[in-house]
């Protein structure tokens, strides 16, 4: 059975049912979802269903579609058509979102010249979570979306937090590459500075790697909403908004790569001015102070993780460098604290430098805050 553009289809190894908009080579078919989404599917993999006519204009985000108003039951909207015996529960969630949109709703007819690459599946998936405020016909409100930018579909709850305690503005499922309102929300509201926390669970069809649950909580700025130059064009709606990035991990990775390069910047920088001291006349023990204030000119105000990250750069960096020179002993002099700089430095020994011996240092020189570490006998 040859399948054309403009068939009305049903897949043979999923459920519901889309158009043919496009035939992208000999072996594969582009395809416009019921619920929206278009995919590319094997021909071999289709099912062409009679009246293909009478299924012009029906799909979300074309022209002919209906209206807000005349929008059929939830059920209906995902599920027309679709052949009772080829409904499996196991493959569909049991919260179905509401007043969900696509991200980016608009079709053109010449969608055949802007298709991804075949191997676009095969990328690694990555979450975008976003929050937007919209301005809306009110000049004293603004309306908040949640917007699913990624592959994933999301279970999430989002919460407003006020005074301490949380109330819950909104909850279910949101499928990937969609947007669902949340709220509106007054200037008064937001001149409150109020905080809102997202809750969020990540899962796709068929095999996955297990995403860790999400739990983010941002505080709104009214001054970022409100003041000049706030609001600008985005790619998710027609009115001028103001996103707010929730969960990102392109974001991460680049906070991570900026966050690598600052420490070698800093370790870069105080090479030449961190002494090593000498405690004895043949040069054979070194000692290098691993106190955070020793190894950056202003520690005020960085989180605990980059402090340890500094450190434990720091210490890598002078043990390797005692073992190319020939250094008898040396001693790392890193406080007592919680212990968790020590607990760092002696199972990374034990790990990475299993044949380096190592041992408290004199007690009358440091107390507990040092660690020696015997190179050579």
């Amino acid at each position: 059975m040859k399948i054309n553009k403009g068939d009305r289809i049903k897949f043979l190894n999923d459920t519901g049912t889309g158009v043919v908009i496009g035939i992208k080579d000999k072996k594969t078919a582009m395809v416009l979802r019921d619920d929206g989404f278009e995919v590319p599917v094997p021909l071999g993999e289709l099912i062409r269903v009679e009246d293909p006519e009478n299924y012009q204009n029906t799909a979300p985000g074309r022209s002919g579609s209906r209206s807000s108003d005349e929008r059929p039951g939830l059920w209906e909207s995902y599920h027309e058509d679709i052949d009772p015996d080829d409904i499996s529960l196991e493959n569909e969630p049991e919260i179905v979102p509401d007043e969900q949109m696509p991200v980016n709703p608009s079709l053109t007819e010449d969608v055949e010249e802007t298709y991804e690459p075949e191997d676009q599946d095969e990328r690694v998936p990555e979450r975008n979570i976003l929050l937007g405020f919209v301005e809306s016909g009110d000049p004293e409100k603004l309306d908040a979306w949640l917007i699913n930018d990624s592959s994933f579909h999301v279970l999430y709850i989002l919460l407003l937090k006020e005074d301490n305690t949380y109330s819950t503005l909104k909850g279910g499922m949101i499928e990937a590459d969609t947007k669902i309102f949340v709220k509106s929300f007054s200037r008064e509201q937001l001149n409150q500075f109020i905080s809102l926390q997202l809750q969020a669970m990540y899962f796709r069809k068929g095999i996955f790697n297990p995403i860790t649950p999400t739990i983010k909580e941002v505080a709104i700025d009214p001054v970022k909403l409100y003041g000049p130059g706030s609001m600008g064009e985005s790619d998710f709606f027609e009115k001028r908004a103001r996103i707010i990035t929730l969960v990102s991990d392109a974001r991460d990775r680049e906070r991570r790569k900026i966050s690598e390069q600052e420490v070698r910047r800093i370790l870069e920088e105080k090479d030449d001015k961190i002494e090593i001291k000498s405690k004895s006349a043949d040069d054979s023990v070194e000692e290098v102070d691993l106190h955070i204030e020793e190894l950056v000119d202003d520690p005020a105000g960085m989180p605990p993780k980059e402090i340890l990250d500094i450190q434990m750069a720091r210490f890598i960096t002078a043990l390797e460098g005692s073992i190319r020179s020939g250094t008898r002993r040396i001693v790392f002099i890193h406080g007592v604290g919680n212990g968790k700089l020590k607990f760092e430095i002696r199972k990374t020994l034990d790990q990475k430098y299993p044949r380096l011996k190592y041992q408290d240092a004199s007690f009358e020189e440091y107390g507990y805050g040092a660690t020696m570490v015997i190179i050579k006998k």
